[in-house]
């Protein structure tokens, strides 16, 4: 469900189930993440709350791809997203 939440824009389910610590792992067939499908339909708020919630921005797919290699969105919202990856590799050191 929390791989739905993240297609469909729903914040507030995604928030749901993390608060009661839903599986934020791949998917088994696909091995892509929620914040892989976030990033693929463009959805920014979703892609700002998971990386926030320490979602594993290195993580990769069955066909090596990061989440930033499906983004949606346009290159200005690109930047915006490095940007939140950049700010949490920061925040990690």
């Amino acid at each position: 469900m929390i791989f739905l939440a993240s297609c469909y824009n729903d914040l507030d389910l995604l928030r749901f189930f993390h608060e009661n610590r839903a599986n934020n792992t791949q998917n088994e067939v696909v091995q892509k993440t929620p914040l892989h499908f976030a990033a693929h339909y463009g959805h920014l708020c979703v892609v700002e709350y998971l990386v926030n919630q320490k979602a594993d921005i290195k993580n990769i797919d069955m066909y090596e791809e990061k989440f930033t290699s499906y983004t949606a969105c346009p290159v200005e919202t690109i930047y915006s997203q490095e940007q939140l990856i950049d700010d949490q590799v920061f925040q990690m050191m």
